[in-house]
C-alpha cells in the first residue's frame, strides 16, 4: 500500500516545482532525446540520449504497434538505482538502444504506426509525467517519421 502511495506521489511531482534547489528541469524532449530508425524489413531500433542526472524507468517503457503488428522489443539489462522514493528501481542512464522485431501473422504492412511510451526523472527530484510518442514507419523506404 505504501509503495502505491509513493508511486502516485512520484507521478504527481511534475505538478510541483523542483523539490531540491532552484534547478529548472529540462523540457522533456531535451531530457529524453528519442529517435526511431527502421533497420531492416522487419526490424527497428529506438534510441534515447539523456544528459547526466536523468534516467528512464525500465518498467515504464513500452513499444507497440497497431494490429496486426506485434513489436518484440529486446530490452537491454537496466541498472539498479535507488529510486526517488528510496526503493530500488531498474533504470536506463545516458544512452539507451532498444532493437525490436516486427511480426504479423500474414505479410507485414508497408506502413505501420509505432507508439513508444516511457517515463523518466531527474536525480534532483523531478519526475516527468508519462510520455507517449508516435512514429509513422515506412517499411519499404525504411524510414521513421515522428508524428505530433
Amino acid at each position: 500500500m505504501l509503495k502505491k502511495i509513493l508511486i502516485i506521489i512520484i507521478t504527481l511531482l511534475p505538478a510541483f516545482s523542483f523539490a531540491k534547489g532552484s534547478i529548472t528541469p529540462l523540457k522533456p524532449d531535451d531530457a529524453f532525446i528519442l529517435s526511431v530508425k527502421v533497420t531492416g524489413s522487419h526490424s527497428l531500433r529506438a534510441e534515447w540520449k539523456m544528459p547526466p542526472g536523468y534516467f528512464l524507468y525500465a518498467k515504464r517503457m513500452q513499444l507497440s504497434a497497431d494490429a496486426p503488428v506485434i513489436v518484440k522489443a529486446n530490452m537491454p539489462v537496466a541498472k539498479r538505482i535507488k529510486g526517488l522514493d528510496g526503493e530500488p528501481e531498474d533504470a536506463y542512464i545516458g544512452k539507451l538502444s532498444i532493437p525490436a522485431t516486427l511480426q504479423a501473422e500474414g505479410p507485414l504492412p508497408d506502413h505501420i504506426q509505432l507508439t513508444v511510451k516511457y517515463q523518466g526523472c531527474a536525480k534532483d527530484g523531478y519526475c516527468y509525467p508519462p510520455m507517449k510518442k508516435t512514429f509513422a514507419l515506412n517499411m519499404t523506404a525504411q524510414s521513421a517519421t515522428y508524428q505530433e
